[in-house]
């Protein structure tokens, strides 16, 4: 007779003898602990190994933070004061506007983009230290010039925004369109 078949019928035996001693409710409460003995190594201590290991992950990325902090480069602002501050600091002077819609018109020039006369309207703001030079530019050209004029402006001058765009066709085969686009140029107020 093998091992495990000595032990199953001493097992059963143990089983009953508990059975007499605790009765039914005492031997569901052993099987209702048995099965939370299970649960625990089953699912909590696979989770508890994967949480242990996330948070020293967390750790060694902050550290490695504070280092690089250390080390020279910027660190962030935690008081409203200097993270306002540093928000406005991302802007340009209101005194580079000029070179900015140079800059605009340049790029026109480049995607073969005919500009018409514009708009331009500064408004100040009354609360913070923004200026919005609103841009509104009538112009005409493929849809293709169109689009890679306004695509360059706004990633090479990132402090402008599309607000509008419409486009307008004369007739339905006709590859030019005349368009409307509305940009506003964020500035801040020279002290």
């Amino acid at each position: 007779m093998s091992v495990q078949g000595k032990m199953l019928p001493r097992l059963a035996w143990h089983a009953r003898e508990v059975h007499r001693a605790v009765g039914l409710p005492g031997a569901a409460g052993a099987a209702i602990l048995l099965a939370s003995l299970l649960f625990y190594a089953v699912a909590v201590l696979p989770v508890a190994a994967d949480s242990a290991a996330l948070a020293s992950d967390i750790a060694a990325r902050e550290a490695a933070r504070s280092t690089a902090a250390a080390g020279g480069t910027r660190e962030k602002p935690s008081d409203p004061v200097r993270q306002l501050a540093e928000f406005y600091r991302f802007f340009p002077k209101s005194s580079q506007a000029p070179d900015d819609l140079a800059k605009l018109h340049g790029m026109a020039a480049v995607h073969q983009v005919q500009l018409d006369q514009g708009t331009y309207r500064l408004v100040r703001d009354r609360v913070g230290k923004l200026s919005m030079y609103e841009i509104a530019l009538p112009v005409k050209g493929d849809y293709s010039q169109l689009r890679k004029f306004m695509s360059q402006a706004l990633t090479e001058i990132p402090y402008l925004s599309l607000d509008s765009v419409s486009f307008q066709r004369q007739k339905a085969g006709d590859t030019t369109l005349e368009s409307q686009i509305k940009f506003t140029l964020f500035l801040v107020e020279a002290p």
